[in-house]
């Protein structure tokens, strides 16, 4: 993946997921050595991924964008965004998943990402 432009995560030091331009999504299972691209509902930037749980995730990015995986990254869907300025950091915590974005936006949900 030398030349990628992007944010990534590791699920544990096999498991990893990245994020990038064009909606781009990628998943290792081996640590690296290989990478399969996954499909993602949009094609538009994403700017950050977090994972968390077994095989729980969340991405973000531009116009709002939020996306989540419960398959450790083998599928994608988009979830309901109350904002259409740009996410660009996540944070999932014990009991909450905090989103920031552009122009002061801070994103909240404490019903595993059903309501943000």
């Amino acid at each position: 993946m030398s030349g990628f432009r992007g944010a990534g995560h590791f699920y544990d030091q096999y498991r990893e997921v990245i994020v990038g331009e064009k909606g781009a999504i990628f998943v290792t299972q081996d640590g690296g050595k290989s990478w399969e691209r996954k499909v993602s509902p949009k094609e538009i930037s994403l700017f950050d991924v977090v994972l968390y749980g077994e095989n729980q995730g969340i991405a973000i990015g531009v116009l709002g964008l939020i996306l989540q995986t419960s398959d450790g990254g083998k599928t994608w869907s988009q979830i309901d965004s109350p904002v259409k300025d740009s996410l660009i950091a996540a944070k999932v915590t014990d009991r909450s998943t905090i989103l920031v974005g552009a122009r002061g936006t801070f994103l909240v949900s404490t019903d595993e990402n059903k309501t943000f």
